[in-house]
């Protein structure tokens, strides 16, 4: 778990290092957007230094959109 720690930190730190000239000369719609793509990542990287056994995003594109991808892949099959 340390080593996985270690690894997010050293990644986050070159990532964040690397875009805080273009994040502070951004406009402010582009901070904005940055930060809702880092929330994201984020919860990955929880889940992944933690090993625990939360939700995925694709179980989250699941619940929005499980049901009409079923729908659709079914009305689209070929028979057997």
């Amino acid at each position: 778990m340390v080593v996985r720690a270690l690894l997010i930190i050293i990644l986050t730190g070159v990532l964040f290092a690397y875009d805080y000239r273009l994040w502070k000369s951004g406009k402010r719609k582009d901070r904005i957007v940055y930060a809702l793509l880092t929330i994201p990542a984020v919860y990955l990287a929880i889940i992944y230094v933690t090993g625990v056994d939360w939700p995925n995003l694709d179980d989250f594109a699941e619940l929005g959109v499980g049901r009409a991808a079923k729908s659709i892949v079914n009305a689209i099959k070929l028979p057997s």
